[in-house]
């Protein structure tokens, strides 16, 4: 286990399984007290809004680009527009199985993302996303 010590952390994937199997992994890796699953990007904007408003505001975000309704692109610009300019220490990954170098591109366009990863989100990638967005 490493020593990253966090509140919260929000997944926002329409996979159930892979959203089971990443906080698992999660709980493995890290000391969290909350780690959250919400299956659309509308879902996880509501959640976020209730977090706002109690002052408890994920210090993770980890959001998949390809979703239906609204996909991870979508969910960047709304949370962009309402959460990051109170909330610039949140660290987003965006993760996709899309090996496209355009969605890398497009995620690197948004100042909230700090780091882009391919799927599957196994124990490797997660510590390596840890490592890469809070340890120095």
């Amino acid at each position: 286990m490493m020593g990253i010590r966090l509140n919260h952390i929000l997944i926002v994937d329409d996979d159930e399984l892979n959203n089971y199997l990443v906080k698992e992994v999660i709980g493995d890796l890290v000391l969290v007290k909350e780690i959250r699953s919400e299956t659309s990007g509308w879902e996880a904007l509501d959640y976020l809004k209730e977090k706002k408003a109690s002052g408890d505001f994920p210090e993770m975000i980890i959001v998949d680009v390809k979703m239906p309704e609204m996909d991870g692109f979508e969910f960047l610009e709304r949370y962009e527009d309402l959460f990051f300019n109170d909330f610039k220490n949140t660290r987003i990954a965006v993760a996709t199985s899309s090996h496209r170098e355009y969605d890398r591109m497009k995620a690197a366009q948004y100042p909230s993302v700090n780091l882009f990863v391919n799927k599957p989100l196994d124990e490797v990638k997660l510590n390596y996303i840890f490592k890469a967005l809070f340890e120095v």
